[in-house]
């Protein structure tokens, strides 16, 4: 074998380690790692959408929702202020961030600051005019919440965000089929959404229109059976149809779902004594009445004041998405970091940090981050895949390969882990062997395409072409378009001296 033709195979392998390292956390698709406005198809970002897999389980700019969390000694480093501009760069307003707000006025303030900065610099997009709408909702002011999504369906009739807050807000006023309305066009176009689903089911109860009630929580639970909102919704409908065997069923899929969930016991226990089984229904009243006593006792005012400051660093943290979508990652950067300021357990903030840390190649940094991350959220293999992929780009494969063991120790049956260890070999050329273990491994696994590629290019990397070839055969009959496949296929022929 020729030095020439050695040289060959092990750049056929460099380039696809770069263009085909395919897999991240399970599930997702290695063009899913940078956030959505970002994705593209060339090679170039195919590599480094490799080296972040930080956007898929990010939230987006309207959802909201919570993860498990941990205290955050996070804090930005000296007092720091940030000046707001208006569009035509003049300075407006100055915003503090290096503490929280020591009241409810000053957190409400500072609040509707951000939200008019938005607006300025973003005026005619629906999606500042959602988030301003959704911190009116968070502190009653319900008029100006609807001028704001009414102001949004003018830039954009269809924008079901503002359609569903429209039909929140007609639900509010009693106006019930004006919010149908809203309601089944946002539906329409966000068939999956499920506060959605929940919102039109209730206000068909509240006009007793109990068939199209129980129609639309039917369709949803078809295609989302661990619902178990949509199922006490769907218990309740049935009970106010006198379909009391449904109902029940309802119930106890409910409570199968979430054990001791307080609606499902008490509609539960309303259908048993509608059926007759009272010693049953005595029981659950039971607990109702426990649970309700508890429930009774007021809480202290700190308690209320930190229960909002988590609300609100949610949807800080939905504004600092806003800004790193729009690639304004300085300004995302300071929201986030206001956002675990205001509650250093919200664990979406510190996801988005790494996200904005790595685009701007700041890696060093996130990894603490990721460190914290992988203490409060320690079964998820998506932090120490992504603390892998950055001590890989910094150099440090001991500490990458380490990483990625640990991945393979917490989804033994994804192909993520084994995948990453074979790359890594492959890549910086030591234990060669072990890519060829990783890479058996995956396509025992999965078996897809881009798996016996992988398995093509530990064997070649270990000198033995003709299992390489072998390998590569069959990625190419599973993926016979793949242009990188069939130059790979062309080198490693040269490689082995076989003429096309």
């Amino acid at each position: 074998m020729s030095a020439a033709k050695s040289i060959d195979v092990r750049s056929w392998c460099f380039t696809l380690f770069v263009v085909c390292i395919a897999s991240s956390v399970p599930g997702c698709s290695p063009r899913e790692l940078i956030h959505p406005v970002e994705k593209t198809e060339s090679n170039a970002d195919a590599g480094v959408g490799l080296e972040t897999k930080l956007a898929q389980e990010s939230p987006q700019p309207h959802k909201d929702g919570k993860l498990p969390s941990r205290p955050s000694d996070l804090t930005p480093s000296g007092p720091k202020e940030v000046v707001i501009s208006n569009s035509d760069g003049t300075a407006d307003q100055v915003i503090p961030l290096q503490l929280p707000p020591t009241n409810a006025l000053e957190l409400r303030r500072e609040t509707k600051q951000l939200a008019e900065e938005l607006i300025q610099r973003y005026p005619r997009n629906p999606d500042s005019l959602e988030i301003k709408a959704r911190f009116l909702m968070l502190f009653g002011e319900t008029e100006e919440a609807k001028k704001c999504w009414l102001a949004a369906t003018n830039i954009d009739p269809t924008y079901a965000y503002a359609l569903h807050g429209l039909g929140k807000i007609a639900i509010l006023n009693s106006d019930f089929e004006q919010a149908i309305a809203y309601l089944k066009n946002a539906l329409s176009r966000q068939p999956n959404n499920e506060d959605l689903v929940h919102d039109l089911s209730d206000t068909y109860l509240k006009l007793g229109k109990l068939d199209e009630s129980v129609g639309c929580l039917q369709a949803f639970a078809e295609n989302n059976p661990k619902s178990m909102l949509t199922q006490i919704l769907l218990g309740q409908s049935y009970l106010a149809k006198e379909q009391f065997e449904e109902a029940e069923s309802a119930f106890r899929f409910a409570l199968k779902i979430s054990p001791g969930q307080p609606r499902a016991e008490n509609g539960l226990a309303t259908v048993l004594i509608r059926l007759g089984k009272r010693d049953e229904a005595k029981t659950l009243l039971t607990n109702q009445k426990a649970s309700r006593e508890a429930n009774t006792k007021s809480r202290p005012l700190e308690v209320v004041l930190q229960d909002e400051l988590k609300d609100l660093s949610e949807r800080f943290n939905t504004v600092a998405e806003f800004y790193s979508t729009h690639g304004n990652h300085e300004r995302a950067e300071q929201v986030a970091r206001r956002a675990l300021i205001l509650n250093g357990e919200n664990l979406q903030a510190k996801a988005l940090l790494v996200e904005i840390l790595h685009k701007q190649n700041r890696l060093k940094e996130s990894l603490d981050l990721l460190d914290q991350l992988s203490v409060a959220d320690s079964k998820n293999p998506r932090w120490p895949y992504t603390r892998g992929v950055f001590q890989s780009l910094l150099g440090n494969r001991k500490a990458a390969r380490q990483a990625y063991e640990k991945v393979v120790q917490l989804a033994p049956t994804s192909t993520t882990g084994y995948e990453a260890l074979a790359r890594l070999a492959i890549g910086a050329r030591e234990d060669l062997p072990s890519a060829i273990l990783n890479a058996q491994k995956a396509v025992e696994i999965r078996g897809s395409a881009a798996d016996h590629e992988l398995l093509a290019q530990a064997y070649a990397v270990n000198s033995d072409y003709q299992k390489a070839h072998e390998s590569l055969i069959e990625a190419i009959r599973q993926d016979a378009n793949n242009k990188n496949y069939i130059e790979a296929m062309k080198q490693l022929k040269t490689a082995m001296g076989i003429s096309n």
